[in-house]
């Protein structure tokens, strides 16, 4: 059974000494909620420490929320749509897939571009590299839960580059407020233009805006790029929903607002249900107390099984099959229990950056659905990795060219804001 399970009717089990899994919507929502002060906040990678795991404080965390809330609504990602979907076709056009597709390395460099654009407002090639460099030396358990941490090689590598990209993001913020008006079109302008008029005596307001670009740019090109592959994945297997997707890829809302992708919302839903990036989640036990009958000691770990509760056949219905339908409205997704459903966590953890993985799925697939058809291979080799973050390793498509329709020339786009930093 998946993380020794003793039985799929068990709900809670000790995975080794002092780490307990559970399995459950009502016990993932007595940890996560953290009420009773039993259990601490997650562990966290952060450039504050050189590349330490830490346990954040809630002051620090409540600042970056509240530094990048404004940059991760849906209205803010649905108002850059058109230049996103530029830039992905822009992508497209210069990296004409394969015959015989290996997915992963794409869909990373194109997720790194989307990002740092995001985030910095640049599509420098030097900043996509670092960010790639960031992304690769980050040691797999960088989400806070997974039971077995990063090498020490791993961790070094992560150490010199998060130092590296710390070092460029504070250049890149002096530089930006060197702009006599920055557009507020990338998070780094929303902090440079609401930063405190009073100054940052004592760096604190600094310290935020660094931490907040870091984290975000790390997640901003990791948790799309996997969901997808993943995505992609099921299509290649289920050429009808792969059919209803297209029909919405080619209407012309499709390019105009990333949530008018319903269809393939639903579809992404699904197949965050089935491999959520983040499939475990993990707190920390502060103060004695129990858990389904567990005694749980200061120290010990709980870890909540993402993947067994979305999988649970209490919650769905044929829970390995894939059926986007099951999230359109009245489907049977919505009588799930409300912690039934964590790829993105839950309650004050919750990942802020929702939208953009959903915008940043959905666009890149349906821009992909418009040029190709995708079948899986007779013997596909693809198998998730389950690190700190579940991947589809291995992953291999067939593509098979559509007919398109000429597109308008790529916007170039100019100014202090998109410059080439070095």
């Amino acid at each position: 059974m998946p993380l020794g399970r003793p039985s799929p009717s068990t709900d809670a089990w000790w995975y080794a000494p002092g780490t307990l899994i559970v399995a459950t919507p009502d016990l993932a929502r007595r940890v996560l909620a953290g009420g009773t002060g039993a259990f601490g906040v997650p562990q966290v990678f952060s450039p504050r420490t050189s590349a330490t795991v830490v346990r954040e404080t809630r002051s620090v965390r409540t600042d970056r929320n509240t530094a990048a809330r404004p940059t991760m609504s849906g209205e803010w990602i649905d108002a850059r749509t058109p230049q996103l979907v530029e830039a992905i076709d822009r992508y497209l056009d210069e990296h004409p897939l394969p015959r015989r597709w290996t997915v992963l390395p794409t869909l990373y460099d194109l997720t790194t571009a989307l990002a740092t654009r995001l985030c910095l407002g640049v599509f420098s090639p030097q900043w996509q590299e670092t960010a790639r460099l960031l992304r690769a030396a980050t040691p797999g358990a960088m989400a806070a839960g997974a039971p077995v941490f990063g090498r020490a090689r791993q961790r070094r590598a992560f150490d010199t580059q998060a130092q590296r990209v710390t070092e460029g993001i504070g250049h890149l913020l002096k530089q930006r407020r060197a702009c006599p008006a920055p557009a507020a079109d990338s998070l780094l302008d929303h902090l440079v233009t609401t930063a405190p008029r009073d100054g940052d005596p004592d760096g604190r307001a600094e310290s935020v805006h660094l931490e907040t670009l870091w984290l975000t740019l790390y997640t901003a090109q990791t948790a799309p790029a996997m969901a997808t592959g993943w995505l992609l994945h099921l299509l290649a297997r289920h050429p009808g929903n792969q059919a209803t997707l297209r029909k919405e890829a080619v209407h012309p809302d499709s390019q105009t607002a990333a949530s008018r992708l319903s269809r393939t919302r639903q579809a992404t839903d699904e197949a965050l249900r089935l491999y959520p990036p983040t499939w475990l989640l993990g707190r920390t036990v502060h103060r004695a107390t129990e858990v389904a009958g567990h005694r749980l000691a200061p120290g010990d770990d709980v870890r909540i099984a993402v993947q067994l509760i979305q999988r649970d056949a209490r919650y769905y219905p044929e829970p390995d099959r894939f059926l986007p339908e099951r999230w359109a409205p009245g489907g049977t997704a919505t009588d799930a229990p409300k912690n039934a459903y964590l790829p993105f966590g839950a309650g004050t953890h919750f990942c802020r950056g929702t939208a953009w993985v959903y915008a940043l799925t959905g666009l890149t697939v349906t821009a992909l659905l418009r040029r190709y058809a995708f079948t899986a291979p007779r013997h596909p080799a693809v198998r998730p990795r389950r690190s700190g973050h579940l991947e589809p390793t291995g992953l291999t498509l067939l593509c098979q060219p559509l007919p398109r329709a000429s597109t308008p020339p790529h916007h170039q786009v100019t100014g202090c804001r998109n410059a080439h930093v070095s």
